[in-house]
């Protein structure tokens, strides 16, 4: 009998799934039957088209359409009231259709009378030069569990803010997708500049209209993505001819907006006296700043490239990051200190456009050494590290295209070596040495603290107190920093347990340089990027008390995974306890037929009771 009403249950909820919606179109009533296939998910995106068209004016057009399966509450949160952002005399918004059709036959139509209402978004409400961009806030009416809802709306902008067309689109989302479709449309004897990436077709090309179609694609686990959407199936286009071109118009506005004087306020004014070198200067500008201005963000491809003059910006007391970056440069400019700002691409630029414009850096010369840094952050807070992955258009006269930023050390490491006087000892005492070179940030996070509360901050060892810590070598470049630690320390006795003693080997947090990997995830589909190539050590000595003998120890291993690898020794040498623990990145990404592999080591490597040395005294 349960089985019988577990089939009706079934039958019912299929009726239902596959009734012919009335008037809804043929190429989406047929992709229904994919609904079968993802019973479980919150959302499935039907049939999706967008379109962008440059015309020989220069004016563009942007088209969304879309049908999307709304299956229970989450949905109908997520997609219920779309946002569209646009700049109020700039674009012309026109919302075509928004739509839900529901099972029982109903069409419930949205309209400018009843669900439309533009706003000024939050955080933008204050800023007044920034007053034209808005939301239109679409509110999809009879939405209901098994429903379906069309949304097209078309933009169009007279007056671009680029003389060209440019995006990126990712044909695969979180949730199911049945069919998506990306045209873009360019002028007569203009070219395309475009590329497929991640398994994203070539385009069919006729008469300067460029399409590309995708059909059913599984949604995703967005843990697993770890935000990295470079690894979704995409497409990025551009119809600027070259990096010149952008980079002149980058650089036009920039030059622009930095003309003439400024006044330096008399806040800051005072807080220039007091320091005594050109960083210190910077730190000083950048320091007032980010006290005193908001630094606003918004969605909207304009927002982070638009720039208003320096004097605007002073008065206003807020801007984006690229005009707080301008203005650093500004107040950088009148005391002599040579800050220009750079543009900023995450994670990459591979056509000539703006498009992947994360931020502004600046680009700074001091002492003959030249160097990237965030517009607001002094050298303490911001490390070479964060802009792994990144790639970054410097404005220099010469600069030709962007450029990835690499660490230029062969092989960047960190190491730590610990050796420990007496085991036996109610206060354990020791010596080591921690070095590093590379991208690792060390350079910038030891320079401005006292040496002992740095290396505290990376030696786990339980009621640690560093007594001395001496600094042998800290190198002042910043594109391949050395840094040689040498410390003396006491803490806590071993722990003991049945009359044995545990030492446990959490001496050095893998974890804070391979990554935050969730480890949680036993299996993965996508690929880990891990922060840089490079190489990892602990090293651990001790003299074995007499009468000692090792009970338990960590495994050796020396796992392989996906050209890297981990390695893991104990051994009793000549009456000495010796631990190394080695983990060799020697490439950014772990494919997900390695992930098992690295996941195993890096536990075994956290704080777990396979992480410890046992000993037992006769």
């Amino acid at each position: 009998m349960r089985t019988l009403l577990r089939m009706l249950a079934l039958l019912v909820c299929a009726s239902f799934a596959f009734a012919e919606f009335n008037g809804l179109p043929d190429y989406v009533q047929t992709k229904l039957s994919a609904l079968q296939k993802y019973p479980r998910a919150s959302s499935i995106l039907l049939w999706a088209r967008e379109s962008h068209a440059l015309d020989a004016d220069g004016s563009q057009i942007y088209e969304w359409h879309s049908f999307r399966w709304i299956p229970d509450e989450a949905a109908r949160d997520n997609y219920g009231d779309p946002h569209v952002a646009y700049v109020e005399g700039r674009q012309t918004l026109d919302i075509l259709t928004a739509r839900t059709y529901t099972r029982d036959g109903r069409r419930i139509d949205s309209t400018p009378h009843n669900a439309f209402n533009a706003i000024v978004p939050e955080g933008l409400d204050k800023a007044l030069d920034y007053a034209d961009f808005r939301q239109m806030v679409i509110t999809l009416l009879g939405l209901e569990n098994g429903c379906v809802s069309e949304l097209h709306y078309r933009l169009t902008t007279a007056k671009p803010l680029w003389p060209w067309i440019e995006g990126r689109v990712y044909f695969r989302e979180e949730y199911p997708v049945i069919s998506r479709e990306l045209v873009v449309t360019v002028p007569p004897g203009a070219v395309l500049n475009y590329r497929c990436d991640r398994g994203a077709p070539d385009p069919a090309i006729s008469n300067g209209t460029y399409t590309w179609k995708m059909t059913e694609q599984p949604g995703y686990l967005a843990e697993d993505l770890q935000d990295h959407r470079l690894l979704l199936p995409n497409v990025v286009f551009s119809s600027a001819a070259d990096w010149p071109q952008v980079t002149n118009e980058l650089r036009s506005r920039l030059e622009t907006a930095l003309a003439g004087d400024i006044s330096v306020p008399s806040s800051l004014r005072d807080g220039l006296l007091k320091a005594t070198s050109d960083e210190a200067r910077l730190d000083t500008i950048k320091t007032w700043v980010r006290d005193r201005f908001n630094r606003l963000e918004f969605e909207h491809p304009d927002f982070g490239l638009t720039l208003r003059p320096m004097p605007q910006v002073l008065e206003s007391g807020y801007g984006n990051s690229l005009e707080l970056a301008a203005l650093v440069s500004k107040l950088a400019g009148t005391t002599g200190v040579n800050a220009q700002v750079a543009a900023w691409f995450l994670p990459d630029a591979p056509v000539p456009s703006l498009h992947a414009f994360h931020g502004a850096l600046l680009s700074v010369k001091l002492d003959g050494l030249r160097f990237y840094c965030d517009p607001l952050e002094p050298r303490a807070e911001f490390t070479q590290a964060q802009l792994l992955g990144t790639t970054i258009l410097d404005l220099d006269p010469d600069a030709v295209q962007p450029e990835e930023f690499r660490c230029r050390a062969r092989s960047p490491y960190v190491n730590l070596t610990i050796a420990l006087d007496d085991l036996t000892a109610d206060t354990l005492r020791g010596h080591g040495t921690f070095s590093s070179s590379g991208e690792w940030g060390i350079y910038e996070k030891m320079r401005p603290t006292d040496p002992a509360k740095y290396v505290a901050e990376i030696v786990h060892v339980a009621g640690l107190t560093i007594d001395e810590a001496t600094v042998k070598t800290l190198e002042p470049a910043r594109i391949s920093a050395n840094a040689v630690v040498e410390f003396t320390f006491h803490a806590s006795a071993l722990d003991t347990a049945d009359g044995r003693r545990i030492l446990p080997l959490t001496l050095l947090d893998f974890k804070a340089y391979a990554g935050g990997a969730p480890l949680n995830l036993t299996e993965r589909e996508f690929a880990q990027w891990i922060p840089l190539p490079g190489e990892i050590t602990l090293h651990v000595e001790a003299p074995l008390p007499a009468g000692w003998r090792m009970e338990r120890q960590p495994a050796s291993a020396s796992p392989t995974w996906d050209w890297s690898q981990g390695v893991t020794r104990c051994e009793i040498r000549e009456s000495r306890l010796i631990f190394e623990r080695t983990l060799k990145l020697a490439r950014e990404w772990i494919a997900p037929s390695g992930w098992k592999g690295f996941r195993a080591w890096m536990l075994d490597a956290d704080t777990r009771p396979v992480n410890v040395v046992v000993f037992t005294a006769n």
